[in-house]
């Protein structure tokens, strides 16, 4: 009886050994495992660093141009706004221009037709003579007059002939920044 208990126990010890080797035979093939399959785990998760940093830059330098092309563009409508207000400044100069001369022409145009009337008339003799030619003169004054209104009514519509073609380049430029 003992020797079959004395059997038993050792039997039951060298399962219990093996089963122990067992296990350490598999924890240390996991270990292996783990150690193998490490590398190849960092090596991915550098791989996939390297592709969001690339995707990073990428769109980085997307921004960058997009904001170069934007501050371009801002400054061609600048310039355009510049040429557009230089324009209209020399316009506004040619019309004030314009409307000096006009001015001067009105002015001076009343007083030149009365002396140029009075120095035509021969000189006086008598005092009938005298009267004679200032009913002359005075006679030739509307007549002066009306020929500096129509001189002025002429300038008058070409003026507005020019105002008019000067609008119709206005449109034109604008039309044409419009497109660009």
């Amino acid at each position: 009886m003992r020797e079959c208990h004395k059997k038993k126990q050792q039997q039951s010890q060298q399962q219990l050994q093996q089963h122990l080797g067992n296990a350490a035979a598999a924890a240390d093939a996991d270990d292996t495992a783990a150690a193998a399959a490490a590398p190849a785990a960092a090596a991915a998760a550098d791989a996939a660093a390297a592709v969001h940093t690339k995707r990073k830059l990428k769109l980085k330098k997307k921004k960058q141009q997009q904001q170069q092309q934007q501050q371009q563009q801002q400054q061609q409508l600048q310039k355009q706004q510049q040429h557009q207000n230089q324009q209209q400044q020399q316009m506004q100069k040619q019309q004030q221009q314009q409307q000096q001369r006009q001015q001067q022409q009105q002015q001076q145009q009343p007083l030149a037709a009365a002396t140029t009337s009075f120095a035509a008339a021969p000189p006086p003799a008598t005092a009938a003579t005298t009267a004679a030619a200032a009913k002359a003169a005075v006679a030739e004054i509307p007549e002066a007059a009306a020929a500096a209104a129509q001189h002025q009514k002429q300038q008058q519509q070409q003026q507005k002939q020019q105002q008019q073609k000067q609008q119709q380049q206005k449109q034109q430029q604008q039309q044409h920044f419009k497109h660009l």
